[in-house]
């Protein structure tokens, strides 16, 4: 059975890109209006941006998933367990956005996060040995072995 046509991928997919195109800046100076802001660390001046970015991307996604089910619903004529599929999915992403939205409007502490803290010592390795592990994965993980992180 075909679950998809090269036209729904590109029409949905399509509509996802749009959405988040035209959504994205309205969302930015809404965000700013009510000054739910974050000062970009990255750059010198440190300017303020508008926190909550993912927001325009998850209304974008589910745009061009709504889109998608439907032509698999009305046009494609499938039965319900594979919409169902995607729909569960879709589910858990949003979920998972909805914890990030909340992490990004409330000052969580690291001990209070779902992921948990990293001890502080773990985070003070020498950076010498950070930048190794980035370029040799296996000796990385031969390095945690040692440090009795890894088992």
């Amino acid at each position: 059975m075909v679950y998809f046509t090269p036209v729904s991928i590109f029409v949905s997919g399509f509509i996802a890109f749009l959405v988040t195109v035209v959504l994205t800046p309205k969302i930015i100076i809404v965000l700013k209006n009510i000054r739910i802001v974050g000062k970009d660390m990255h750059k010198k001046d440190k300017p303020e941006v508008a926190q909550l970015g993912g927001l325009p991307v998850l209304l974008g996604y589910l745009s061009g998933i709504l889109v998608y089910v439907a032509v698999l619903t009305f046009y494609i004529k499938l039965d319900g367990e594979i919409t169902s599929k995607i729909l569960a999915a879709t589910l858990g992403i949003m979920i998972i956005t909805l914890f990030g939205m909340l992490d990004d409007l409330t000052t969580l502490l690291g001990s209070k996060k779902i992921g948990g803290k990293i001890d502080s010592e773990k985070k003070s390795a020498s950076s010498k040995a950070q930048s190794s592990c980035f370029r040799l994965p296996l000796q990385c993980r031969s390095w945690l072995s040692i440090q009795g992180y890894l088992p």
